[in-house]
């Protein structure tokens, strides 16, 4: 029996098994017919065995791959972070070879955290796409197959995880995730399922929650890929349950017709953990474990206050060094960190000058040869007088890139090269990540190993926005390592930016993901007021001291040109945000959870922020409602008493007793008000 361990995570293998786990979680595989067929799955917290034994199912299955067992399967442990990205795990890598492929199944598990990852890569020859899996509404079709899944062996196509299930009495929750924010503005959707067993269910999402209702356990998956509307070859589901007893992670995103025996292509992963649902926020702390083990931000590249002008919608008109000097003057007498020049540095267009498309119809590098370097009439070749300026102030240098998707990607390269010489280089610090398209394996894996290069290229320093507005990205949980997340287009211009709109998403999502990867946007709320006739939610008739505030807990981008405020707007915007700058550090180390009701422009709405010390924040929000006192539920403190402190917000009243039930009472006096208060441990009594 072979071993490898590092701290309390271990892995054992032998020709016939294997098992990885840590103190909290142990998966085993069995190996002896030349499959990987999970065996075992035991919460160890809870001293719960979710998988019997006797599994017939295989952990992963490519169509047209065939059914025979691997001629070969060779195993290897040793431990990564993902070039520092990541916290430091085990990782167990199986390689699987056949006359026609070669598959690799790397099994992750992180110290302290209650879950396994499983990802694949594949090489081999193209193969034939098998029959279609029954579209969802088919009931005819998924009667029989269900039936079918029942016999022994009945090969699923299109798998990367198998979980065999004990059967009783099993409630699932899935939960879809939503990006192509310029399409959706409601992010977040669940779907409740008590499972039956003659039956099937098919359920759509990035995120699934089952649990026990009779012996209470509880298993989460994160399917390791884009959200579903921007998955590639998507059968139009992510979990299929066979009745009670089987449960499957469908859709590599790989088609069969794209192996090629040279290069190794990434499928979607799954990760599997356990939590206990008798605990407050059980899944989703589990979950937020497993993603802050994942996505190892830190304070110095991570903690920011980003402006970019695209939000004034004068595109690049205005773009030049003594426009970008005036907005970094700017820029440090608020306190903002990073001033982002959008489109227009750049030599090229990406857009057709006719009719004003983006141009995707030849290589960026064709249409001009020099296309990513820096205009000369508007700028000095290496950025170096506003960078000086900038650096002369404390506000940092970023800029839009689009890197080029044409031919899959294929001058990844020299769009590594090009980021990581505008770091070294031009003093380019923060890059927003726009305009791409990605269709196909071989084109997502030449952007990952881009965005993979830029970060060891410029040793971990270069802070990436990866836009999430339009076209098939990375989504929120596929390589969520690799970047912050510019989440929205919002504009007055057209009419569809709101405050308790931005407000609403952060609040969705933060559920779900760690509020600091969102970028967050608050804009110029005296712009285009006649685009919000009659309307009392429209932004004028909010503070921009509000809007900021909103996007306290992500990381806070003034959407707008700053040198453009006026003064009103500019005295309002100081203390709020010296007051986040003072607080922020102890901010990123808390873990963020929505609280009060769904903002609706008319709520009681915030978040809390929990410290590890026990203490933390409230950010309280009255939207416009005549309640001038609401009782909000927290997270971890009953029956007690709160040491609070005002950070920022006036007009805010609580006498800190927190009732058994964790309800706080708070008053603020004036409709659309809020504030930043932070707490000390509870006091007993």
């Amino acid at each position: 029996m072979h071993e490898e361990t590092f701290q309390d995570c271990y892995c054992r293998w032998d020709e016939r098994t294997l098992v990885i786990g840590n103190d909290l979680i142990e998966r085993t595989y069995d190996l002896s017919d030349g499959l990987v067929r999970p065996t075992g799955l035991t919460d160890k917290a809870l001293r719960q065995q979710w998988l019997p034994g006797g599994a017939d199912r295989v952990l992963f299955r490519l169509p047209g791959m065939g059914e025979g067992p691997y001629l070969d399967i060779a195993v290897r442990a040793d431990t990564d972070d993902r070039l520092g990205l990541s916290a430091e795990f085990l990782r167990v890598r199986l390689t699987l070879s056949c006359t026609d492929c070669t598959v690799t199944s790397t099994l992750s598990v992180f110290p302290g955290v209650p879950a396994v990852s499983t990802e694949h890569r594949v090489k081999g020859r193209p193969a034939e796409p098998e029959q279609e899996y029954p579209a969802v509404g088919d009931f005819r079709a998924h009667r029989s197959l269900a039936g079918e899944m029942k016999k022994t062996p009945w090969p699923r196509p299109d798998t990367v995880e198998c979980l065999p299930l004990p059967g009783g009495h099993l409630r699932t929750r899935a939960v879809q995730l939503f990006d192509v924010t310029d399409i959706y503005n409601t992010l977040v959707r669940e779907e409740e399922v008590l499972l039956y067993g003659p039956g099937f269910e098919a359920l759509r999402g990035s995120l699934l929650f089952v649990e026990d209702e009779v012996e209470p356990a509880g298993l989460f998956l994160v399917k390791n890929a884009p959200n579903p509307v921007g998955q590639l070859n998507y059968h139009g589901f992510d979990f299929h349950f066979a009745g009670r007893d089987v449960l499957e992670v469908r859709g590599t995103g790989l088609r069969p017709e794209e192996l090629t025996p040279e290069r190794a292509l990434p499928c979607y992963g799954c990760t599997v953990g356990v939590y206990d649902p008798a605990a407050e926020l059980g899944p989703e702390r589990a979950l937020r474990r497993w993603h802050d083990a994942v996505d190892r931000r830190t304070p110095e590249r991570d903690t920011y206050i980003l402006a970019n002008t695209w939000g004034n919608r004068s595109r690049d008109t205005k773009v030049c060094a003594d426009f970008l000097k005036a907005e970094m003057d700017r820029a440090a007498g608020l306190g903002v960190d990073v001033c982002q020049i959008d489109y227009g540095w750049q030599r090229g267009s990406t857009t057709d000058p006719a009719d004003g498309v983006v141009d995707k119809s030849r290589r960026y590098r064709d249409k001009r040869s020099d296309f990513w370097q820096i205009r000369t009439d508007r700028f000095r070749e290496d950025f170096a007088d506003i960078s000086a300026h900038g650096a002369e102030k404390g506000v940092a240098l970023g800029v839009w890139f689009a890197p080029d998707d044409y031919d899959d990607f294929a001058d990844w390269e020299l769009d590594r090269d090009r980021l990581v010489e505008l770091f070294r280089r031009c003093g380019v610090t923060h890059f927003k990540l726009d305009i791409f398209d990605i269709e196909s394996k071989l084109g997502e894996d030449r952007l990952v190993r881009l965005l993979e290069g830029v970060v060891s290229g410029t040793g971990g320093g270069a802070a990436l926005q990866m836009d999430l507005t339009m076209c098939r990205r990375l989504g929120f949980f596929y390589h969520p390592q690799v970047g912050e997340i510019f989440l929205e287009n919002r504009y007055t211009d057209w009419g569809n930016y709101y405050p308790h709109y931005t407000l609403r998403n952060l609040w969705h999502l933060s559920r779900y993901l760690p509020s600091r990867r969102l970028q967050m946007e608050f804009l110029d709320l005296d712009r285009n007021p006649d685009n919000y006739p009659d309307d009392p939610l429209a932004p004028r008739h909010y503070s921009p001291d509000y809007a900021f505030a909103v996007t306290m807990v992500g990381s806070p981008l003034a959407w707008m040109e700053l040198s453009e405020l006026d003064e009103r707007e500019v005295k309002a915007l100081r203390p709020v945000m010296a007051a986040y700058r003072r607080e922020r550090e102890r901010l990123f180390e808390c873990e963020i959870w929505p609280i009060g009701r769904e903002p609706s422009g008319t709520s009681w709405t915030g978040f809390q922020a929990l410290h590890p010390d026990g203490g933390g924040y409230l950010l309280v929000f009255r939207e416009m409602n005549e309640r001038p006192e609401a009782a909000l539920r927290l997270h971890g403190v009953r029956d007690g008493t709160l040491e609070l402190e005002v950070c920022h917000g006036p007009g805010f009243e609580s006498d800190g007793r927190v009732d058994t039930d964790g309800n706080l009472r708070v008053r603020l006096a004036e409709p659309r008000s809020y504030a930043l208060v932070r707490y000390e441990a509870l006091k007993a009594g």
